[in-house]
């Protein structure tokens, strides 16, 4: 059997679903016995035999700053063709368009096929809403030339597909959508209950909401503070699971509309999928998304969920009634009371939160290497 190399250029592993679905990508060509060489600032917190790293040498602690973001730009393209020299890869992976501009002169001189998967609509400000305005230029230049350079864009929702042809023209026309799936999950409600009790003090009598990720602008978190103050019930607990830039600020929000003594704060925890089970509603209340992990996963733990009438949610969670218009505070009061007081409207969204979940069970990672095998440089 010939030897396969495949190429991945990603900066770094973070936390969040991001690099949780980058590290499943990887996993899925691995399994296929092919070998996956990685170009990162720091080795990624996963190993394998067939895993190769390639790291850029740069003198920066941190990597959030412009000059690091300058040098990794100016560096890693000539350390990319330098590498894909040695390598010589039959495919270059990569998820987001900026990593195929990267790879741009080892596709000139090599003539190796790039497949870029699309995780959110590119250069999205609600996502780069810290940038400098020069920067969002420099971002959106970036992502037309990488999303030019690919050979195939795979998106993970129609409205990333749709809403990234409409602002880059070029977008190849090989180009589909391959969704996010449900992850594997054993579930034991009970258990998962008296472990928040252990953890957060959460009792029996209390009914907890939930959300989950990377807390930034686009994820709206606000609306859930407003959302509590118009509930009077001592019951409720609202348990934001993750971290992010706004945790600070969302804090003191919180104290500030004094629902403070209502909302914990976990931090960021790899034990998510052991707590939510324990829940009794998780709620998504993005300004925009590209397929929530954090909402697929809710639905894998079988907690009846609410999300922001976007059409990136209306994809996951299809009746109108488990959705709200994102600033809409009275309407999700409304709908978390109901939740609260009518048994048979919660078994309701329990029951249709689980018929939208098994529309995304199905093998994922078969899928990723289905869907980039045509394009392997024979």
């Amino acid at each position: 059997m010939p030897l396969t190399n495949i190429l991945v250029v990603n900066y770094k592993h973070k936390p969040g679903g991001y690099s949780l679905r980058l590290q499943m990508k990887i996993q899925a060509y691995l399994e296929q016995g092919w070998t996956v060489h990685y170009i990162a600032v720091k080795p990624y917190p996963y190993k394998h035999k067939r895993l190769i790293p390639h790291i850029l040498p740069l003198p920066f602690k941190r990597h959030d700053t412009p000059w690091f973001w300058a040098s990794f730009f100016l560096l890693c393209p000539l350390f990319t063709l330098y590498i894909g020299k040695k390598v010589q890869p039959k495919l270059i992976s990569v998820f987001s368009p900026p990593y195929a501009w990267i790879c741009g002169l080892l596709k000139k001189f090599y003539k190796i096929p790039i497949v870029v998967f699309l995780r959110t609509i590119p250069n999205e400000s609600l996502y780069s809403y810290k940038q400098a305005s020069w920067a969002n230029k420099i971002e959106h230049q970036l992502n037309e030339k990488g999303i030019e350079l690919a050979d195939a864009a795979i998106a993970n929702s129609n409205t990333v597909l749709k809403s990234t042809r409409e602002k880059y023209a070029r977008l190849t026309k090989k180009a589909g959508v391959l969704p996010n799936h449900l992850p594997d999950i054993s579930i034991d409600r009970k258990k998962a209950r008296e472990f928040l009790n252990t953890i957060f003090g959460i009792q029996e009598k209390h009914f907890v909401i939930a959300t989950t990720g990377r807390f930034h602008k686009g994820k709206n978190i606000e609306i859930l503070f407003s959302t509590l103050s118009r509930i009077e019930s001592e019951r409720i607990k609202l348990l934001l699971l993750g971290d992010g830039e706004e945790v600070e600020e969302l804090k003191s929000l919180a104290k500030e509309m004094q629902q403070d003594s209502r909302v914990i704060f976990s931090g960021w925890r790899n034990d998510v999928t052991s707590l939510l089970p324990g829940t009794d509603l998780f709620i998504l209340p993005s300004l925009k998304e590209g397929m929530s992990n954090s909402l697929l996963e809710a639905m894998a733990c079988e907690v009846p969920c609410f999300v922001s009438d976007i059409p990136e949610n209306q994809e996951v969670i299809s009746r109108h009634d488990q959705r709200f218009p994102p600033h809409d505070a009275e309407r999700l009061a409304h709908m978390i009371k109901r939740s609260m007081e009518e048994k048979y409207y919660y078994e309701q969204i329990c029951r249709r939160t689980k018929e939208d979940a098994d529309r995304f069970r199905f093998d994922w990672k078969a899928r990723v290497v289905k869907a980039v095998q045509p394009l392997i440089k024979k």
